[in-house]
C-alpha cells in the first residue's frame, strides 16, 4: 500500500487493503465470489479506509453496516454526496439522481420519485418482475448460457438480464 494515497487525517489502524473492483472474489467473473468477499469486510471494523478506489484516484471510506450507512446518507451536515463517482467511470461529471443531490435539489427530485415508488406501486410491479425473472434465470441455465458462463462473456450476460430486468 503507498502511503501517499493515505490523507494524513486517517489512523493508520483503521486502514484496509481493499478494493471493492479486485480485492479477492469481487472481480466480475465466472469465479468471483461476492459474498465471499463480503463476508470477510464484515470481519473488519464497521467502517476503514481503502487507499483503492480507481474512479477519481482518491481512497475512500468503506461503511460495512447497514445502520451506519444510513446514518451517513441522512446526515448531510457532516457528509456530502457531491462526489460524482458514478458518471466519473464514464468520463462525465454529473450526479447520480436523486442520491447525490444535496439539498434542496435532492427534495424536488424526491418528491416527484417517491409517489412512483409507494408500496402499492411497486407491488404492482411484482408479478411481472418475477415472470421476467424467471425467464432469465431460466435462460442463464440454459446450455448455451452455461457455455457462455465458461468465458469472459459471463459478465455481459449478467448485465443483459440486469438490463431486462430492469425494464421489467
Amino acid at each position: 500500500m503507498q502511503r501517499d494515497y493515505i490523507p494524513d487525517h486517517v489512523p493508520s489502524a483503521l486502514v484496509r487493503d481493499f478494493s471493492l473492483f479486485t480485492s479477492p472474489g469481487m472481480a466480475p467473473t465466472a469465479n468471483g465470489d461476492p459474498h465471499a468477499a463480503v463476508a470477510r469486510v464484515h470481519g473488519e471494523p464497521h467502517i476503514f479506509y481503502s487507499p483503492y478506489n480507481p474512479r477519481d484516484g482518491r481512497g475512500t471510506w468503506v461503511i460495512t453496516r447497514a445502520r451506519d450507512q444510513r446514518k451517513v446518507l441522512e446526515d448531510i451536515e457532516t457528509f456530502s454526496s457531491h462526489r460524482s463517482i458514478f458518471s466519473s467511470a464514464l468520463g462525465e461529471d454529473w450526479p447520480m439522481i436523486p442520491l447525490e443531490l444535496q439539498p434542496p435539489d435532492h427534495g424536488i427530485f424526491r418528491a416527484l420519485l417517491d409517489p412512483l415508488f409507494t408500496p402499492r406501486r411497486v407491488m404492482a410491479l411484482e408479478r411481472n418482475v418475477r415472470k421476467q425473472a424467471s425467464a432469465l434465470i431460466n435462460l442463464a441455465m440454459s446450455a448455451r448460457a452455461v457455455r457462455r458462463a465458461a468465458t469472459n462473456a459471463c459478465l455481459c450476460s449478467a448485465l443483459d438480464c440486469a438490463y431486462r430486468l430492469a425494464l421489467a
